[in-house]
């Protein structure tokens, strides 16, 4: 599958146990395979003749004279007569436990999954992360860490002296033993892997075989792994109207090629193809906002502030838990804000997350986005409850509902994104359909969207006090400067 039909990146947060391994290793020449089967034999044997020892190597006399001459050279063996032995030096080389080969004791800190013991990937997971679920944990984990430490001790030893630039020893590695296991603490991790469009039928699914794990681990593992992803894709709650979501778009911002009768998995696949191109201003998108943003999808330099006013983006995501999935959410949130100033006397940065929540779920949206904590990854959050109902209702000032499965992405006076997260019938991954823009009029109508959705608010609706004022500010100017230049 081809790097360009990946449409989004989901991830999963494992649970973590980090030990810091002290461990011996021993090095010894590197040997030929007929050679080091030569050093064997006599290590067993103590001395043998050298017609037998070739015959039992299944060599031709000039090639066993090679490998005798090279290892009598290196003082590995030496000639009594007709025969060949080992010397102390040979048997060094030969013998794991030989006290005489070298020793080198290194120190090493390794992130365990809780439940597998399989390595950790580096990326640390964030608390809006769906988990993996869980099954048997450990009390203590020693004996589990180093087991899994010597069964990956071969990948663990091709990753550590790759990343040692110069090493080019002529000796070979082993591990010679485990000296000491010393439990860190716990943690979490982010398991992640592609998200892909099948190339020739109606399915988009995820794609194992790119899993992100740790290199110490087995492709049993990595495997389990595979059904935890598919298990948590299915039971993740994804909005059904994907349909309403996309009529919402076409009349706000623009048609979408297709709509509404179409399959999003085929439209996305020929989009990316350049099958199907936008008749509008704009462009068509076929990822998540996330994977659409890091992929260079707008020009993030347009978020550079001016000397007077705060940089601003409004993000509204769409409902359901499968938003959480999304790999790509904190990496496009950093594009964003990487320009932007701080509001005036507060410590946040110039993003909004709208979010569209149940009655009663407003303390669970805070804790999961951190919302009320200085590291959270929006900045000022405007809430707005809903009723309890099979559809989402806010004050638009539009007369309608805003539908469960449209994302929506809005940086005042320059662009807007638009989305639908449709399900399609053999497609369990919402599939994302949608538009960009910087059509002026269509940018000017979300404008006025969002800001009737600052207007309405309460100041306890927001995660820092004075920020509704200020982003009605930024709108005022935002909406001004627009009008100016349609005049």
């Amino acid at each position: 599958m081809s790097e360009d039909l990946t449409i989004s990146t989901v991830c999963l947060e494992a649970r973590t146990r980090r030990y810091r391994i002290n461990a011996i290793l021993r090095r010894k020449p590197i040997l030929e395979a007929p050679a080091e089967a030569c050093l064997k034999a006599l290590f067993i044997a103590e001395r043998l003749p050298e017609s037998a020892l070739m015959q039992y190597l299944g060599l031709a006399p000039e090639e066993f004279d090679v490998i005798a001459s090279q290892l009598s050279t290196n003082a590995l063996i030496k000639r009594s007569g007709p025969d060949l032995l080992l010397t102390a030096e040979g048997k060094k080389a030969i013998d794991p436990n030989s006290e005489g080969q070298n020793r080198e004791p290194v120190t090493d800190t390794i992130a365990f999954e809780d439940t597998a013991f399989a390595e950790a990937p580096r990326e640390k997971a964030r608390p809006w992360m769906l988990p993996l679920e869980t099954t048997k944990l450990h009390e203590d984990g020693r004996p589990e860490a180093a087991q899994a430490f010597r069964d990956g001790f071969f990948a663990w030893r091709a990753r550590k002296y790759s990343e040692r630039s110069g090493d080019i020893s002529s000796q070979a590695i082993g591990l010679a033993r485990i000296a000491n296991i010393v439990p860190l603490g716990r943690g979490s991790a982010a398991i992640s892997a592609p998200v892909v469009l099948a190339p020739t039928s109606d399915a988009a699914f995820v794609d194992v075989s790119r899993i992100n794990l740790g290199t110490l681990t087995s492709p049993e593992r990595r495997e389990t792994c595979a059904e935890a992803f598919r298990k948590e894709i299915i039971a993740a709650s994804t909005p059904q109207d994907g349909e309403k979501a996309i009529s919402w778009i076409g009349r706000m911002i623009q048609e979408v090629p297709g709509a509404p009768a179409l399959d999003p998995v085929d439209w996305a696949r020929r989009v990316r193809s350049s099958e199907i191109v936008s008749a509008g201003q704009g462009q068509l998108v076929s990822q998540s906002i996330p994977s659409f943003l890091i992929s260079g999808g707008v020009d993030t330099e347009e978020l550079d502030s001016s000397l007077d006013e705060p940089s601003i983006a409004f993000w509204s995501p769409p409902e359901g838990d499968f938003w959480r999935l999304d790999a790509d959410i904190e990496p496009a949130i950093r594009r964003l804000s990487q320009n932007a100033r701080r509001f005036r006397d507060t410590k946040e940065n110039g993003l909004c997350a709208v979010f569209r929540i149940r009655k009663g779920k407003e303390r669970d949206t805070e804790y999961t986005w951190q919302l009320r904590q200085a590291n959270g990854p929006f900045g000022a959050s405007l809430f707005r409850s809903t009723p309890a109902s099979d559809s989402t209702r806010l004050p638009l000032g539009l007369g309608e509902d805003l539908p469960q499965a449209l994302e929506l992405l809005l940086k005042p006076g320059h662009w807007v994104i638009a989305v639908s997260h449709m399900a399609a019938e053999r497609a369990p991954i919402p599939i994302p359909v949608g538009v960009a823009t910087d059509d002026p009029q269509a940018v000017q109508r979300v404008e006025r969207l969002f800001r009737n959705m600052v207007a309405t608010s309460k100041d306890e609706d927001w995660r820092v006090t004075g920020d509704r004022k200020s982003l009605e500010r930024v709108f005022k100017s935002a909406l001004e400067a627009t009008e100016s230049e349609n005049s």
